[in-house]
């Protein structure tokens, strides 16, 4: 079938299988089960909602989650002995160290090697403003995962007042707020910035509160803020106030709220004291953090045991982009107890998911894209070091990323089978 028919379909799929459940559920005959594409047989299936984990069959239709049960009767072209294998929905990375743009990048192999599928780009304020172009050469290109873009202040505002370290003029303002708007219809996620680095250090805050309402006009949109560090430029940030900043912005303009880089380094609990506030008076309010990376000469960061445990903190690449993702598994889940298995994967999957308001991505049930990794977490693990951070991860037995292989019995396959995808969760058709 060709890709764009597919491209078309993932609606329809999604009424079809409801349409299906429900007549099911108002007659005394089973519900026929159709002729499966592939059949993932005997795994161990940890959904992403942070349901505990149950052994299932996953039958594969068209590229999508048909059925999840026991499907021992049932046709298939193929079937796959997945047994032993822990099954969970393709990671979404919420903050990227993929560089989709290279051609050396774009297959994001480092990425898949994690079970990750999704990704995140565009934060820190460097996202492009032409977004509907960057999604476009995405798919001409052919990338290794799906992706979805910020974007950014400090582009919008190069392109309107280039270099120059003064307030835009009213009328220049008005340019940027075209281009935020016309991000937005384009798909965007939202709004990114660092304010705290050049060029997003010479913005006065109301200038960024204009671009943060002109993006609000879309329900649902996210601002994606990055809060003070201890090397910031601008000397004098206090942590918390930064974190108190970027919520009244988004309060102030009806954006959602999330730090995707979120690395609080000793001071834990005021950013999360912060947060939860926050989140008390009805603002969504959430975070990445990839705080387990390595880093030389250093052990890991005072707050993860904090951290790692919280509702609303998903999981990034950033600072350790070929291992993040099993490092945090291994080290929180598998050899510690901090977090359980499924805890673990909701952080990675679902909730990402939810956060996103991707409507087919993050979980294993019936309509989803078949994003789907397949984990002996045995092997699971970041091989990445100081001295060679380019290692890949271990562990990844299969990865489905839309339904095809990009990996099988542990081999790399396919760095092709990634949509871009708009602020909705629709793709970006390649035709």
């Amino acid at each position: 079938m060709p890709r764009s028919d597919l491209l078309r379909r993932p609606w329809r799929l999604l009424c079809s299988f409801a349409v299906a459940a429900l007549a099911a559920a108002c007659s005394d005959e089973p519900e026929p089960l159709p002729r499966f594409d592939l059949i993932l047989e005997g795994g161990t299936v940890v959904d992403g909602s942070g349901a505990p984990g149950r052994v299932a069959d996953i039958g594969i239709v068209d590229r999508h989650i048909s059925h999840v049960g026991d499907l021992a009767l049932a046709e298939a072209d193929e079937r796959l002995d997945v047994t032993g294998g822990t099954v969970v929905p393709g990671f979404i990375d919420m903050r990227s160290s993929a560089a989709l743009d290279a051609d050396d990048g774009r297959d994001a192999r480092h990425l898949l090697h994690q079970g990750i599928t999704t990704a995140v780009l565009g934060t820190d304020g460097l996202g492009r403003h032409d977004v509907a172009r960057q999604l476009e050469d995405w798919a001409a290109a052919g990338i290794g995962v799906n992706a979805l873009a910020f974007a950014g202040h400090a582009r919008i505002r190069d392109a309107v007042l280039g270099d120059e370290d003064r307030a835009p003029t009213p009328a220049e303002v008005d340019s940027m707020r075209t281009l935020m708007r016309r991000a937005m219809e384009e798909g965007a996620l939202g709004l990114s910035t660092d304010l705290f680095r050049p060029p997003g250090s010479r913005a006065a805050l109301d200038e960024v509160v204009e671009l943060a309402l002109a993006a609000g006009e879309w329900p649902g949109a996210i601002y994606d803020a990055r809060h003070g560090a201890p090397d910031d430029a601008l000397e004098g940030v206090e942590f918390e106030a930064t974190v108190e900043q970027a919520i009244r912005i988004g309060e102030e303009s009806g954006l959602r709220v999330i730090f995707s880089h979120f690395e609080p380094w000793g001071r834990a609990e005021t950013g999360i004291r912060t947060i939860e506030a926050a989140r008390l008076r009805g603002v969504e309010v959430a975070a990445a953090w990839a705080g387990y990376g390595p880093r030389p000469g250093e052990g890991l960061p005072p707050d993860d045991d904090e951290l790692v445990a919280l509702p609303w903190i998903m999981t990034a690449t950033d600072g350790d982009g070929h291992g993040a993702f099993p490092r945090k598994m291994r080290l929180f889940a598998l050899d510690g107890a901090e977090v359980s298995v499924p805890f673990a994967v909701r952080s990675m999957s679902g909730l990402a998911a939810d956060f996103l308001r991707l409507p087919d991505r993050g979980y294993i049930r019936p309509g989803m894209w078949a994003d789907i990794a397949v984990l002996d977490l045995d092997r699971y693990r970041s091989t990445a070091t100081n001295d060679d951070p380019r290692e890949y991860a271990t562990g990844v037995n299969h990865l489905l990323v839309n339904g095809a292989f990009a990996i099988r019995d542990g081999d790399y396959l396919d760095g092709t089978l990634g949509m871009p995808l708009r602020r909705d969760g629709s793709p970006v058709s390649r035709d």
